[in-house]
């Protein structure tokens, strides 16, 4: 677990659209920018965080947003910060955006945009996305200003807001103590921290992504000012579920 100090030169590495064919299992159907390598190691693995349950699983919440973390070769972090779409019979869609920096609230409402252009066209999504990585390296605690092309096809563009959380503030904006504690008494979340302390291998188990991706970020947390230095995968897909027994 991270907490992320520095901003990155760009704010993401890029973004993937990954489909859910149950046949066939997830698959990338478009990335951005085009010109990224589909065989990179990071985006080699996305398609299975975005979509864990395994294939031929069905896929039962209407929408989940939830992030995981992957290390490269070289050890160096990539978040995912996924948004997790299921509308009537059309196959299930994931939007991933891979990026260096760690800051869930930020990624969360680059996907809230990214769900409202997408009711318009996925044009409107992607030149969304291109006015964002046009944007020069941002601070913390700044605020980010996009123009971009309307949705909606009106004559004057659409304008979002976007805030870089301060240094000070990763801690609270990463994760939510209230989804923890909601979900075990304050026994057992005792017994969680000891267990954390000892540095004894926990596994978090729920049905629902966005509830467990909240509750293992929580967790890693509590241990703050220390850090957690094993591995770390706040979502593990079914197929690498042997990795960690």
């Amino acid at each position: 677990f991270t907490l992320f100090l520095h901003m990155a030169a760009n704010l993401f590495d890029y973004v993937l659209v990954v489909k859910y064919e149950r046949n066939k299992g997830p698959a990338i159907s478009y990335k951005f920018p085009q010109v990224i390598d589909v065989n990179d190691e990071i985006a080699k693995a996305a398609p299975s965080f975005c979509f864990p349950e395994g294939q031929g699983n069905a896929v039962q919440s209407k929408k989940e947003t939830f992030s995981f973390t992957l290390t490269t070769g070289t050890g160096e972090k990539r978040f995912g910060y996924c948004r997790r779409f299921v509308s009537g019979s059309s196959e299930p869609e994931c939007y991933c955006i891979v990026s260096q920096n760690s800051s869930f609230s930020l990624f969360s409402n680059i996907l809230d945009i990214v769900e409202e252009r997408r009711k318009s066209s996925n044009s409107a999504v992607f030149t969304f996305l291109k006015s964002l990585q046009a944007q020069s390296k941002p601070n913390p605690g700044e605020r980010i200003v996009i123009s971009t092309f309307s949705a909606t096809g009106a004559s004057e563009p659409d304008k979002y807001e976007l805030k870089v959380p301060m240094h000070n503030e990763f801690l609270l904006d990463y994760i939510s103590y209230a989804a923890l504690f909601k979900r075990l008494d304050i026994d057992k979340v005792i017994t969680l921290f000891e267990c954390l302390l000892l540095e004894s291998r926990t596994i978090f188990v729920s049905k629902k992504l966005s509830r467990l991706s909240e509750c293992v970020n929580a967790a890693a947390a509590m241990l703050s000012p220390f850090s957690w230095q094993y591995v770390f995968i706040p979502v593990l897909p079914t197929s690498l579920l042997g990795y960690c027994c």
